[in-house]
């Protein structure tokens, strides 16, 4: 996963995923967990919804690190034959030949994190995949 760091203020934008279902059940679990201990001893936060009914979000990963080092994980996709197609469509295609990409995750408390994925490693017009170098 990549180092995540703090920005202050997020920046425009290609596209928007929000998954937020804070207190929901996602498969007859709840949806949000943390990792490790409880918060604040806790290594980070931990979203799984094998549905991803919440904008094709299926995981994401906060993890917790040292000053810079924190890091982030998220797969999100749309499948037709199963039912999940909220993922907004058009991201890969708008990402195509692109050689980095800026992920960035803001809380209820307007802090915007980012990492940048500069390892492209799959770009088409359907799916898109990328990671630190």
């Amino acid at each position: 996963m990549p180092p995540l760091h703090l920005r202050g203020e997020c920046v425009a934008r290609a596209a928007a995923l929000e998954v937020d279902r804070a207190g929901e059940s996602c498969d007859g679990k709840p949806c949000w967990e943390t990792i490790g201990k409880p918060p604040p001893a806790g290594n980070g936060f931990a979203y799984t919804d094998a549905a991803a009914a919440s904008d094709g979000g299926r995981s994401l990963r906060l993890k917790a690190g040292a000053s810079g080092r924190s890091t982030l994980g998220l797969t999100a996709s749309n499948q037709a034959p199963k039912g999940r197609t909220a993922l907004p469509t058009g991201i890969a295609a708008a990402l195509i030949a692109t050689t980095e990409v800026t992920v960035q995750i803001h809380n209820s408390g307007a802090e915007c994190f980012e990492a940048v994925l500069g390892t492209v490693t799959h770009s088409d017009a359907t799916r898109f995949k990328a990671k630190t170098p």
